[in-house]
């Protein structure tokens, strides 16, 4: 996939928009399926798998025909309120975007880094691969409410394609630690 640099800017702007803003309609439906509420009260679930499902459940948010219920099921803490508006905008083209910015976890072009919780916070950072010339390490923040998380903003910061095919995760650690735009709080 070749992405050029104004595609990446677009595609960045969508991405920390994704939590970005909100919408007040009263007639929304509900942002995730009821079972991910019971399910994430389980104890026995670790927290990387609740986080996993609950970022599954919302990226599936993407096959309806309009943003909704994936800006309602998106924390919106600490987002500029413009980039609704973009994400309303780019809705149609979406599967462009959903490459990079919300992949499937699980995915071939996917590494995970770790896992970092800070109180309501938690911080899911990977390796994602664009193309073989580009790589992003990418932070998904999510952020719990009423003990329920919900996927939140999230940041990147754009990587040589050898961060992925030569992947280091005590380096990308140490990238993550010594950068403002990734820590877990917005």
């Amino acid at each position: 996939m070749k992405i050029s640099h104004l595609s990446l800017a677009l595609l960045l702007l969508v991405f920390m928009g994704a939590g970005c803003s909100s919408s007040s309609s009263s007639t929304m439906p509900p942002a995730a399926p009821a079972m991910n509420n019971a399910m994430q009260n389980n104890p026995q679930e670790s927290l990387q798998s609740q986080l996993e499902r609950v970022y599954a459940d919302t990226r599936a948010l993407t096959n309806d025909p309009t943003p909704d219920r994936y800006l309602a099921a998106i924390d919106l803490t600490g987002a500029d309120p413009e980039n609704a508006a973009e994400i309303r905008d780019g809705w149609q083209n979406r599967e462009q975007m959903l490459k990079i910015v919300v992949p499937d976890l699980k995915g071939s072009d996917v590494k995970f880094i770790q896992l970092v919780e800070e109180g309501d916070w938690a911080g899911y950072y990977y390796v994602l691969k664009v193309n073989d010339q580009m790589s992003l390490l990418k932070l998904q923040r999510f952020h719990k409410v009423n003990g329920m998380w919900k996927m939140a903003t999230g940041a990147l910061v754009r990587q040589p394609g050898t961060a992925f095919t030569n992947f280091d995760a005590e380096k990308m650690k140490q990238e993550i630690q010594a950068s403002n735009i990734m820590q877990v709080k917005p």
